[in-house]
């Protein structure tokens, strides 16, 4: 009885860990490559509305496609 018990509490923590993780991934991803990809779009020349609408252009090209498959 209280190995089972242990076994749940041990199994539900665990689901909220992998939960936070998969959570915390997806809303990283979509700070952190706009973040990283727009000063390189800046550093290679291109003024703030090309690099806008390439990173957006490029970041919906890349999903588009791995969704596809």
């Amino acid at each position: 009885m209280i190995r089972r018990l242990i076994c749940a509490a041990i199994s539900s923590v665990a689901y909220l860990v992998l939960t936070a993780f998969l959570l915390t991934a997806l809303v990283t991803e979509e700070l952190v490559f706009p973040a990283c990809m727009i000063p390189l779009l800046l550093c290679a020349g291109f003024r703030i509305y090309s690099a806008i609408f390439l990173f957006s252009l490029s970041f919906f090209l890349y999903e588009f496609t791995t969704r596809v498959r």
